[in-house]
């Protein structure tokens, strides 16, 4: 039994930036990373609203910065910049403002990994309508 890839030549598609993920979870069916789980219902948090990220111990090298991605269902509009925040709302990520994706990378330098390590929120600021987080991927830096 094997996996295959069939007819893989579209152009539109970069090759080198494929992966094959089959795990469950996320607030609407994404990938996410094992140890980290997704609140199905967001909250209201610093002027936006924000998915709760539960993080299992040792699911974070917090010797390490490392890169968090987040996949959201729908790119947010104008004015409705994405962001990271501790569970304080205290260490909060820089907000990209950027409108014209479906998913970010957040670069985080190891103080920041440990701040997030007992759990953090991921959210949009101005409250866009129905828009839902469907995965969190981390990955430390080498």
């Amino acid at each position: 039994m094997g996996i295959y890839f069939v007819g893989f030549n579209d152009a539109s598609v970069s090759v080198a930036s494929a992966k094959l993920v089959i795990s469950g979870g996320g607030s609407s069916g994404g990938s996410t990373t094992p140890g980290l789980t997704i609140s199905t219902t967001s909250e209201n948090i610093n002027s936006g609203y924000a998915y709760k990220v539960d993080v299992v111990p040792g699911t974070f090298d917090t010797n390490k910065g490392g890169k968090i991605r987040v996949t959201y269902s729908a790119a947010p509009g104008y004015g409705q910049n994405i962001f990271l925040c501790d569970r304080n709302v205290a260490n909060q990520k820089a907000m990209n403002s950027d409108t014209s994706h479906t998913a970010y990378i957040f670069e985080l330098t190891a103080a920041e990994i440990a701040a997030y390590n007992s759990g953090f929120y991921v959210g949009i600021w101005n409250n866009p309508a129905g828009i839902t987080v469907t995965s969190v991927i981390y990955e430390a830096t080498e």
